[in-house]
C-alpha cells in the first residue's frame, strides 16, 4: 500500500484539522471523537468565566483527533504533518480549564511539544504512545474512564490476504490504543493478544513477499507476546512505540517492494 493511499485511507487531512481545530479558531468546531470522555458535571456553569461542558468536551475531542492524527502519521511513516498539531495543543492556553485538570494538561503539552520536535519515527512513536498514556493517566485522575466496547479477540483463522492480514493488525494497534487511553486492561490484552497469535508465515503471494516484511511481521508477535504479560504503564508505552515504529518500517519495505516490482514490468 502506498503511503499517499494510506493517507487517503485514514480519512484525514492536516488542512481539516486546522480549520476544524478549536486551539487555532474556537472550541465549538471541534471534530466528533466516539469514546472521549465527556467533562464533569460541575462544569455545566461558565459564570466564573470557565469553559463551559460543551466547550469542555468540544477541546477534549480535539486531543482525541490530533493524537490520532499523530499516531497514524507515525505509522505512514511521516514526520512533517505531526508537528503543527501538537504544536497548537502544548501553545494552548488552558487558564480557563479546571484547576484539577492542570497537572495532566501541563503533561499533555510538555509530550505535545517534544514529540512535535521529533527527529526520528522512533522518536515520534515513543511520543505519541507517551501522549495516549497521559490521555489515559488524567482520565483515571478524574474518575472518568472511556467506556470501551468491541474488544473480544480474534478467535477466527488467520487470512491469507496482506489487506486483510492489515485489517487484523490495524484492529490490534487499535485496541492498543484504547488500553492505553480509555485506559482498558481488556483492550489492550485484546490487541496484544491479536498480534502475537497472528502466522509466522508470509501471506500469499509468499513468493513476492520482501524478506524483511516476514521478520517485521515476527517482531510484531513477539511484542505482541510481551504486551499480553505487560502491566506496568510506563513498559506498555515503550511496547506500543515499538509497535507503531514497526508498522512505519514494515510499509516502507511494502513501498520500496512495490515501486521496484513496478520498475521490472
Amino acid at each position: 500500500m502506498s503511503r499517499s493511499r494510506n493517507t487517503t485511507i485514514l480519512g484525514i487531512s492536516l488542512s481539516l484539522i486546522s480549520a476544524s481545530c478549536g486551539h487555532t479558531r474556537g472550541a465549538a468546531n471541534a471534530a466528533a471523537a466516539p469514546n472521549e470522555p465527556e467533562p464533569p458535571a460541575a462544569q455545566e456553569s461558565a459564570s466564573d468565566g470557565s469553559l463551559n461542558r460543551e466547550e469542555l468536551n468540544a477541546l477534549m475531542k480535539e486531543h482525541f483527533v490530533i493524537a490520532i492524527w499523530a499516531r497514524n502519521a507515525v505509522i505512514d511513516g511521516t514526520l512533517e504533518p505531526i508537528r503543527a498539531p501538537l504544536r497548537a495543543i502544548s501553545d494552548y492556553g488552558y487558564e480557563t480549564f479546571p484547576l484539577a485538570w492542570m497537572s495532566g494538561i501541563a503533561r499533555l503539552q510538555a509530550s505535545a511539544r517534544q514529540t512535535s520536535n521529533a527527529e526520528s519515527i522512533e522518536a515520534a512513536a515513543s511520543g505519541v504512545a507517551k501522549l495516549a498514556s497521559i490521555c489515559g493517566r488524567c482520565h483515571l485522575d478524574q474518575g472518568h474512564v472511556l467506556p470501551i466496547s468491541g474488544v473480544e479477540a480474534y478467535t477466527e483463522p488467520p487470512p491469507e490476504e496482506i489487506t486483510k492480514r492489515m485489517t487484523r493488525h490495524a484492529w490490534a494497534v487499535e485496541r492498543l490504543w484504547d488500553g492505553l487511553v480509555a485506559p482498558s486492561d481488556a483492550a489492550w490484552r485484546a490487541g496484544a493478544a491479536a498480534l502475537e497469535h497472528a502466522p509466522l508465515e508470509a501471506p500469499k503471494p509468499a513468493s513476492t513477499a520482501p524478506r524483511d516484511f516476514a521478520r517485521d511481521f515476527d517482531v510484531l508477535r513477539k511484542l505482541g507476546a510481551r504486551a499480553y504479560v505487560t502491566t506496568a504503564l510506563d513498559a506498555r508505552v515503550q511496547l506500543y512505540g515499538a509497535m507503531l515504529t514497526t508498522c512505519s518500517r514494515c510499509h516502507a519495505h511494502v513501498d520500496e517492494h512495490e515501486q521496484v516490482r513496478a520498475q521490472q514490468r
